[in-house]
């Protein structure tokens, strides 16, 4: 369950590091903060780079647009292609 704790806690430092430009001050000390310790910075920000390189860096930031998208090829492949 350590493991989950880090890759939730890496995974949301990238996210605010992707999306929260605004958000000054945020670094793999305070991420760490917020495991009270369970996660130590240096786990945390070498976590960050295992996710970086699985997803070959191709990271983007999800708009509603993109949920749309997917949305509705979802609807459309159970509405048409596999009918009741």
């Amino acid at each position: 369950t350590e493991h989950f704790q880090l890759l939730g806690i890496s995974s949301l430092f990238l996210a605010i590091k992707m999306h929260a430009k605004k958000i000054r001050g945020m670094n793999s000390k305070k991420a760490s903060s917020l495991t009270n310790g369970f996660c130590s910075p240096h786990h945390i920000s070498k976590m960050e780079g295992i996710i970086g390189d699985k997803l070959n860096w191709k990271l983007k930031i999800a708009t509603p647009a993109h949920f749309l998208y997917h949305y509705c090829e979802l609807i459309t492949y159970v509405l048409f292609l596999h009918p009741k």
